[in-house]
């Protein structure tokens, strides 16, 4: 059996992530995939160094301050580098017509592993259907194709809401911070989770949340309409230098800076200096750790007594669940055994040492 999975529109950006879902869920039942592709993407695994997970080692404000010092790209070349050591994104047919930070990577462990085998073939645009065979504008073609998976992605749409919310010959959704629509004479409506970011989605829907109940509450206030309308035209305006399409620019967020944005609106954005000065030990690991919900705890609206406690032992309940075998530790190579080696080497350097100078002496 052999299918084709083909996404000619990508509507949302997420829809190569899953495109990406949909591909391995079907390898189990074809014999051979072919994946078309008409722009390629950058491709990262859900685990990274020393097998630990992708957002917590990437999502720290020490990193994001670094990636935000360097010139564009740079940061591009360096992180496409980072990319191509795990595998050569041109040899595996995925190499993307875009830079690394232009579009969202595709975040799949298995799909490397699967054109290595064999299970997956990536190819080009496809061109035409003809029966059962696939002609793609490369020039090659595909027979005998027994199912084709259309990896269109989808649109959003609202129609149970008045069309006063939506703008612009597409209806699109225009949102004050990607939660509020600026034309509501009150603020009795707020959309959760409608944005795409480059880390963990549900962090910042949990600040979102949070924001939202409050200004429905009327502990927190918006600004008048105008200005949200000029917020909203400024971040689609940055975003179109990555994003042609305004609607797609419109959704774009920066993960540690968008939640760090709504954490100041709630309150609870937690002052880096001063936790360095007061509590060192935790300011450290909210600078240089993953940037995780616990941070948001630490006091204003909602904090909670044991955020300290989970910021200092978080990397432990990583761990917790992948300790089910007992390893022992192993013996321990303390300063007096280094001291030793060091010695023992520098000994048997001047022992050579006197043994061979005599001798190159002589021979003038």
């Amino acid at each position: 059996n052999i299918a084709v999975c083909y996404t000619p529109v990508t509507k949302w950006q997420r829809s190569n992530q899953f495109q990406m879902d949909k591909v391995k869920s079907h390898l189990t039942f074809f014999g051979l995939t072919f994946l078309s592709t008409r722009k390629g993407a950058w491709v990262i695994g859900r685990v990274v160094d020393r097998g630990l997970p992708l957002d917590m080692m990437m999502m720290t404000r020490a990193r994001d301050l670094f990636y935000w010092l360097l010139p564009r790209a740079l940061l591009n070349l360096i992180l496409e580098r980072i990319l191509n050591q795990r595998f050569d994104h041109k040899l595996y047919g995925l190499q993307p017509v875009h830079r690394i930070l232009d579009q969202h990577v595709v975040i799949n462990d298995d799909l490397p592993g699967r054109i290595l085998l064999g299970d997956l073939a990536m190819k080009s645009n496809v061109q035409k259907f003809q029966g059962s065979t696939v002609f793609f504008d490369d020039g090659t073609v595909e027979e005998k194709i027994d199912a084709v998976i259309l990896c269109t992605g989808y649109d959003y749409k609202f129609p149970f809401l008045p069309t006063s919310l939506s703008s612009g010959s597409d209806g699109d959704l225009k949102l004050y911070r990607r939660i509020f629509p600026p034309s509501l004479e009150r603020p009795t409506l707020a959309i959760l989770g409608l944005f795409q970011n480059n880390g963990p989605i549900m962090p910042a829907v949990e600040l979102q949340a949070r924001w939202a109940s409050r200004v429905i509450a009327g502990l927190n206030h918006l600004p008048p309409a105008e200005k949200m309308v000029k917020s909203i035209e400024k971040d689609v305006q940055a975003n179109l230098k990555s994003y042609s399409s305004p609607k797609l620019a419109a959704l774009q967020v920066d993960h540690i800076p968008y939640i760090d944005s709504i954490a100041k609106e709630v309150g609870v954005r937690p002052n880096i200096a001063w936790l360095l000065l007061k509590d060192p030990a935790v300011g450290l690991r909210v600078f240089f750790g993953p940037c995780s919900p616990y941070q948001f705890r630490l006091n204003g609206p909602g904090h909670w007594s044991g955020a300290r406690q989970a910021i200092l032992t978080q990397w432990d309940r990583v761990a917790k669940p992948m300790k089910t075998r007992s390893i022992p530790e192993p013996s321990s190579f303390g300063l007096i055994s280094w001291l030793g080696l060091s010695g023992g080497a520098a000994l048997i350097f001047a022992l050579l040492a006197m043994q061979f100078i005599p001798l190159f002496l002589n021979s003038d």
